[in-house]
């Protein structure tokens, strides 16, 4: 998650913001694709549901896979492997801290509960970030209208 704040008491998850989500699932392969996490809901703003090259962009372990996330302003672009995934604007959130979020802890499947997940080599560019965009050429969606939310209960 990025731009993330602390979400109410009330809420069945801890946080809010912005989660480039890390999703191998066969029948979707969405790594890279962007929702909103609202502690008792989410919203899919970007899914990779329309395009076969980012659902083809991550790499299978061993092996590493890289995901290059800008945060300027109210664009956000996301790249995985050297692939554009996404590149949407939205304002909901402006500020926040990072969290990394993982789903599959809790379970209760030994086989998820096995599996590793590790990050190497993150940097994170405050000062003048401008100067290390990377245009994309996907077209940019405005999602600053999108307010559905799926509940978890």
């Amino acid at each position: 998650l990025f731009r993330s704040e602390d979400a109410p008491d009330s809420a069945f998850s801890g946080l809010f913001g912005y989660m480039v989500k890390l999703d191998p699932q066969a029948q979707r392969r969405w790594t890279g694709g962007i929702f909103v996490d609202y502690g008792n809901g989410y919203n899919w703003l970007h899914t990779l549901a329309d395009d076969p090259q980012a659902q083809a962009a991550e790499k299978p372990g061993p092996d590493w896979n890289r995901l290059r996330i800008e945060a300027i302003g109210d664009i956000i672009t996301v790249w995985l492997n050297g692939v554009p995934t996404a590149h949407l604007r939205d304002d909901r959130y402006t500020a926040g801290y990072i969290a990394l979020k993982i789903h599959f802890m809790n379970t209760g499947d030994p086989a998820q509960q096995a599996r590793t997940l590790r990050y190497r080599h993150a940097r994170i560019i405050t000062e003048k970030p401008a100067r290390f965009t990377t245009p994309s050429p996907l077209p940019l969606i405005d999602a600053r209208d999108d307010q559905e939310i799926t509940y978890f209960r």
